[in-house]
């Protein structure tokens, strides 16, 4: 009798061992802490539930919910993983192009000619490129010439390797082919500052703009704010390790966040949605 009742027990919970599987990972992915916060236990709970190997009907109940909400994040963080393979190559190449660097005075590239070919050095000057220009497709977060409008200067700046906070007329003429990645780094460092913005949103941006300013810094040569000052070499290998090391947060914080609104969508059955 007490061996069918066993039996009887056992099969109750066929799905205790992949909840344990899914239990060991969360731990493995974070912390005991990490875990035990996430799951609303106690630390000495989910120690003890691990080392048993059994669980009780409250964790049991809790892991279940959780491994369904892991299923939906990570349907919705695997796309943004895919890059994280082409970032570490870029990171590399960061590396090598900064020894580059220190050889070099830091200049900004010029931007292209609007024709996208350069005219030898003292040709006289394409007069149809200013009407290909109007023509050309605008760029995002770029200003564009406006009919009937004079055209903007390059700024005057004692070192045109800074960037700014505030975009200025005529930038674009300054900073060249870089300056949309400029325009985006402004934007989504607004967004990520914005407190008005969901967490999975905010996550979102500062992991970009991580990208952003490592691409900035360690492929064209820029210096960010707040220093009013071009680095040297070894304050931009400095900026790049950090840069390097808040990405990493902000990819972990972006997962957390997407993992929790998961986890309120299911509790919530579907009402949040932030």
């Amino acid at each position: 009798m007490s061996q069918s009742t066993d039996e009887a027990h056992e099969g109750e919970h066929t799905d205790d061992e992949r909840l344990l599987a899914a239990l060991e990972e969360l731990v493995g992915r974070t912390s005991r802490e990490e875990a035990a916060a996430l799951l609303g236990v106690s630390v000495r709970t989910l120690i003890r539930t691990a080392s048993e190997k059994r669980l009780t009907p409250r964790m049991r109940d809790t892991l279940t919910l959780r491994l369904s909400g892991d299923e939906e994040a990570d349907q919705a963080v695997d796309p943004a993983r895919a890059d994280d393979e082409d970032l570490a190559r870029r990171l590399t190449r960061i590396e090598t192009r900064v020894e580059a660097l220190e050889a070099t005075t830091g200049a900004v590239p010029e931007a292209p000619p609007a024709t996208g070919h350069a005219d030898p050095e003292g040709a006289a000057p394409d007069t149809g490129a200013s009407m290909r220009a109007a023509t050309t497709p605008p760029l995002p977060g770029v200003e564009q010439p406006v009919i009937g409008r004079a055209t903007a200067t390059k700024p005057r700046r004692p070192h045109p390797e800074l960037v700014t906070l505030e975009a200025e007329d005529g930038e674009a003429l300054l900073y060249g082919r870089v300056a949309p990645l400029i325009a985006e780094w402004r934007r989504v460092r607004a967004g990520h500052l914005d407190q008005g913005r969901s967490r999975v949103e905010q996550a979102r941006d500062w992991v970009r703009m991580c990208e952003l300013e490592l691409a900035l810094i360690g492929e064209h040569g820029l210096t960010l704010p707040p220093d009013s000052y071009p680095w040297d070499r070894f304050q931009r290998r400095d900026a790049l390790r950090r840069r390097e090391l808040w990405l990493g947060y902000a990819r972990a914080e972006r997962r957390r966040a997407v993992a929790w609104r998961s986890l309120r969508r299911v509790l919530t059955l579907g009402v949040w949605r932030r």
